[in-house]
């Protein structure tokens, strides 16, 4: 029995039907028992597995998407988590979403949806970087070149609308008790506080060492600054700085009475994009997922129209040391 097995694994086409078993046929269970939950009209809606400026720029134009496809019925399947509090800024994804904790299970309904072809289908990819499942339209030079940018390719490839494409806009109820009791607890200066972000997921390798934070920090609090670092889960504050841990809907009322926002790039940098306060923002130079040097080009708060007054940096990496 033994060599049959070995004989039999000799012939590759034999891998078909497992492959089709595991990864395709799992993907269209799970989409059938959604579609049994939520309805037959209902369109289940997907974009980047994890990314919360993905999710940002996703909710920014679902409503335009929907009210042009007439679609009434939606679910928007996320991994729960930051993703999906991004998702909770937007009225309309409210009561619409759906945790999909492992990755596999939403691999798998990109696989089905990709061997359906053009058959009908209410399961619906809508990243940024395909044009149908699969289909990587984005790769090489194009991100970054001659200014296109995220929300360009969310807007022709996820999306299909155009650029006069009407926004909805994020929102942060504000609570001034909560603020003032925040500023008060830890001393902080409205208009004189500075909030540090220098974690991100995405370019956590080639981010400022942390000796340039440190450095930084301390400059800003011999000028008079008081100084913060967000934090997030086990992530640590920069020495000398207060650590906060800011919900999404309590980010931008903080910087709005805190005054300034100096951040590495990050999904965190989308939603802080519509305060008031001065924002500036290090792009490295290294990227893992666009050209070298496109990222102010591609993920620009300024260049994606996010806002109009944030200062973007580039900033080159050394084994020693970060020079902006």
């Amino acid at each position: 029995m033994r060599a049959l097995k070995e004989f039999l694994k000799r012939f590759d086409l034999l891998r078909i039907p497992v492959v089709f078993v595991k990864r395709v046929l799992t993907g269209y269970r799970l989409y059938s028992r959604l579609i049994s939950k939520y309805g037959d009209d209902t369109e289940l809606l997907a974009t980047a597995w994890r990314g919360n400026g993905d999710y940002y720029i996703c909710a920014l134009y679902l409503k335009a998407w929907l009210e042009r496809n007439g679609v009434k019925n939606f679910v928007f399947l996320t991994p729960g988590g930051s993703e999906e509090k991004v998702l909770a800024l937007f009225p309309i994804c409210s009561g619409h979403t759906y945790q999909i904790r492992d990755e596999n299970q939403f691999v798998c309904l990109l696989n089905m949806r990709c061997f359906l072809g053009p058959a009908p289908c209410r399961f619906r990819n809508l990243h940024h970087q395909q044009a149908f499942p699969y289909e990587n339209i984005t790769s090489g030079n194009l991100r970054g070149f001659r200014g296109l940018n995220m929300v360009d390719f969310y807007l022709t490839m996820g999306y299909g609308l155009g650029p006069e494409a009407p926004r909805e806009q994020p929102r942060f109820p504000e609570d001034r008790e909560r603020m003032a009791e925040l500023f008060r607890a830890h001393r902080l200066i409205p208009g004189k506080t500075v909030l540090l972000a220098p974690y991100s997921t995405g370019l956590e390798q080639f981010a400022p060492p942390r000796s340039f934070w440190a450095g930084l920090a301390q400059r800003l609090r011999q000028a008079g600054y008081t100084v913060c670092t967000n934090c997030a889960g086990e992530e640590t504050p920069i020495p000398g700085t207060v650590r906060l841990s800011l919900p999404f809907r309590e980010l931008v009322p903080f910087l709005n009475i805190a005054g300034c926002f100096i951040a590495l790039r990050s999904g965190l940098c989308d939603v802080a994009s519509t305060s008031t306060c001065k924002k500036l923002i290090l792009h490295p130079r290294q990227a893992k997922w666009w050209p070298a040097g496109a990222s102010i080009a591609y993920t620009g708060l300024n260049n994606m129209a996010l806002c109009e007054d944030a200062v973007e940096v580039e900033v080159f990496q050394s084994r020693k040391n970060s020079k902006i």
